[in-house]
């Protein structure tokens, strides 16, 4: 605090005249960190702002919908967030004297992949046969799907397409085929599974 005084004075003999204000200067505000950008595969999510002792602390976000459970704690817990959306989290210092200040995180929320359904096939007498799924992986672009089967041992031309044939099947087994639909993103796979019975050929 300073104490600022101006005098007027003359050059007889009368006594000078003065008046005085005082002006306070405010520490700052302390400056604001949101935490790094994130990207997860989840509905809800904690926030990491800095610790504040200069002003006070508000988050917010756009576009609206997510619930930030304590807007004024660093470490506020977020929820009702959307899979495939993309948020910007505001971290603003208000301060009695001072401008705000404001720092943003990025928080993208992964789309998950679509669950699959496969078509049943079978019996079957013969060593390849068509299959199929009910539909391409989803949501493109990120999405794709690969066939697989147990036991080992027969192939898929092709392996990535949803409708595809399965050869060298052996007869007398019973084969699991699996389609799974994976996503170039954090989001964990998902996968339908039907089961495929090669009969033994008929016998003179």
């Amino acid at each position: 605090t300073y104490t600022v005084t101006w005098t007027v004075s003359t050059t007889n003999r009368c006594a000078s005249v003065s008046a005085s204000t005082q002006i306070v200067v405010t520490s700052p505000p302390s400056v604001p960190n949101a935490g790094p950008d994130a990207t997860i595969c989840a509905t809800d999510f904690t926030l990491d702002g800095n610790t504040i002792t200069e002003g006070t602390a508000t988050w917010s976000v756009t576009p609206a919908g997510p619930v930030i459970t304590d807007p004024t704690n660093p470490r506020s817990t977020v929820t009702n967030l959307l899979h495939g959306q993309t948020y910007t989290f505001n971290y603003t210092i208000t301060h009695p004297t001072c401008n705000p200040v404001v720092d943003a995180m990025i928080l993208t929320i992964d789309p998950l992949p679509v669950q699959p359904t496969v078509n049943p096939v079978g019996p079957i007498c013969g060593t390849s046969t068509a299959i199929s799924a009910g539909s391409a992986a989803a949501p493109a672009p990120t999405a794709t799907g690969l066939w697989t089967v147990t036991p080992s041992g027969p192939t898929f031309a092709p392996a990535n397409a949803h409708q595809s044939t399965v050869s060298n099947l052996t007869p007398g087994t019973t084969y699991t085929l699996r389609w799974t639909v994976s996503t170039t993103t954090t989001c964990p796979s998902v996968f339908e599974e039907t089961d495929l019975q090669v009969d033994q050929e008929p016998t003179d």
